[in-house]
């Protein structure tokens, strides 16, 4: 009778260990596990890795952290099995760039004189051409209104801008001596 029993929580064991090892590793469970919101979050994270990778990944992780640490610890993720097929309720559309609508290129296009400098340096973008780092006084405030804030802000930016230009004449001035 004592064996028996023995026997039977043995087998118990046996069987609750074949249970455990088989459904972690099913790809039926893990692939509904994987939410559409959780591929597209980490497809808008990393554009440039393939989107079988990230669903891959996260199956096998089941956590859009691990999967997130796993791309920035590689730089990449291991490309699915060759057997691997993206289900349907995954696949997630392309990201496209819109291109930031520039005043200066829509006034060119409607004249009909296309713009022939499009990479402008910071002084030129700014209009600081004219200006002197000494010339500009920036506040130590916080301004009452917007209007003031954003002129505070710009001040600052064409004062940084500056700044950086002169310490970069410097520099080349002592090279060059």
């Amino acid at each position: 009778m004592e064996d028996l029993f023995s026997i039977l929580i043995a087998v118990g064991a046996i069987y609750g260990f074949y249970r455990w090892f088989n459904s972690t590793a099913s790809p039926t469970n893990s692939a509904s596990a994987v939410r559409q919101a959780d591929v597209q979050a980490l497809r808008t994270l990393f554009p440039q890795v393939d989107n079988a990778a990230l669903v891959y990944d996260l199956m096998q992780t089941r956590s859009i952290e691990r999967t997130a640490e796993n791309v920035l610890r590689r730089g990449r993720l291991a490309a699915p099995p060759s057997g691997f097929s993206l289900p349907s309720h995954l696949i997630v559309e392309p990201l496209t760039e819109t291109a930031p609508i520039n005043s200066n290129s829509n006034s060119a296009s409607a004249s009909g004189t296309p713009s022939t400098k499009t990479n402008k340096n910071l002084i030129e973008k700014y209009n600081l051409e004219n200006r002197d780092v000494d010339s500009i006084q920036v506040d130590k405030g916080w301004a009452a209104t917007t209007g003031e804030r954003d002129k505070q802000l710009k001040e600052r930016k064409a004062k940084m801008i500056l700044d950086a230009r002169k310490k970069l004449i410097e520099k080349k001035k002592r090279e060059v001596l």
